[in-house]
């Protein structure tokens, strides 16, 4: 069965082999008078893979190709059916600019989008300070990013510490990269009745264990301005966090509290809390990157560039 099988199939890869073969002699010997058409044919025997018996055999099959009538020769016309079906392959080339330019519009709404979420981020960090409610715990969304005063006092017993972190003083968009960690504190706040968690700052390296700090350490009931926080997601790249060995990658504010056993609730102090020998306060980092201009640009000059390639291409086959 497999021998009927290449006999029926060996003739035909021969012919398909020939035709290649007397293309090219003809190409390579157009023009060179000097070239014999015979030397050319012989090499490219020696190219396509036709060993000595094949060409033997198959040598009357080989006139065939060459006294084919005119009319089965692929037509150059440009109204022929045979460039009409090239042109027709190369539609598909068009999806590149069709993408680029859909991306470039999807670009534009997002643009619209991010213009809006800076506007109103700024608008609530910038407005004046309300008392913080006593719901606060149903309403995290709602006044994210919004300074709220309470007052109560901390229990430094049980701080946890996120690191590392880097010193962030709102004159940068990136903190510097100096090694430290941010110091949150479960304070208890009289207006709700329960104990939440507090980023007090950023503090160096050195300065984590808080016996190095006392001086920093408040005592009592105080009265501070703090910004609104939610749960963090987890970076993509950050290491797990380590709570057995009090060593935190992110914002985990449910595992935070459970840990310490505080209601679910962190606020970021702000600079104004800070106190000589203590964590430095306002390490709200308020940045939202907006770079969609440039996208913008890019896929726009992408959709030109490949509808003018595609423009080439079929003016060079329709000549």
């Amino acid at each position: 069965v497999i021998l009927n099988m290449w006999r029926a199939v060996l003739p035909r890869v021969y012919e398909y082999s020939q035709c290649t073969c007397t293309c090219r002699v003809a190409a390579c010997t157009r023009g060179r008078s000097w070239l014999p058409a015979s030397r050319v044919q012989g090499i490219l025997w020696a190219g396509c893979g036709n060993g000595p018996e094949l060409k033997k055999f198959y040598s009357k099959r080989a006139g065939l190709v060459a006294s084919k009538p005119a009319g089965h020769q692929r037509s150059s016309v440009p109204g022929s059916s045979s460039s009409s079906g090239k042109m027709g392959n190369k539609v598909w080339l068009l999806i590149l600019p069709f993408a680029s330019f859909c991306l470039g519009t999807w670009q534009i709404f997002r643009l619209r989008w991010k213009v809006g979420l800076v506007e109103n981020l700024e608008k609530r960090t910038t407005q004046p300070p309300i008392a913080i409610p006593a719901d606060l715990s149903e309403r995290l969304d709602e006044l994210e990013y919004r300074r709220v005063v309470l007052r109560g006092h901390f229990d430094h017993s049980r701080e946890l510490y996120i690191h590392p972190r880097g010193l962030y003083t709102g004159s940068q968009d990136k903190p510097s990269p100096k090694p430290g960690a941010q110091v949150i504190t479960p304070f208890y706040c009289l207006e709700t009745g329960y104990e939440l968690l507090i980023n007090r700052g950023w503090v160096p390296r050195k300065k984590m264990d808080p016996e190095t700090r006392q001086q920093g350490q408040t005592e009592g009931d105080i009265t501070l301005t703090a910004f609104v926080r939610t749960q963090e997601v987890k970076p993509l790249f950050a290491p797990k966090s380590k709570p057995e060995k009090n060593h935190w990658t992110f914002r985990d504010v449910a595992k935070m509290a459970q840990l310490v056993g505080t209601h679910p609730v962190m606020l970021d102090a702000d600079a104004t809390t800070t106190v000589p020998g203590g964590p430095i306060g306002g390490q709200t980092r308020v940045f939202l990157r907006n770079e969609h201009v440039q996208y913008i640009f890019t896929w726009y000059a992408l959709g030109l560039a490949t509808t003018y390639m595609f423009y080439l291409l079929v003016k060079k086959k329709w000549r």
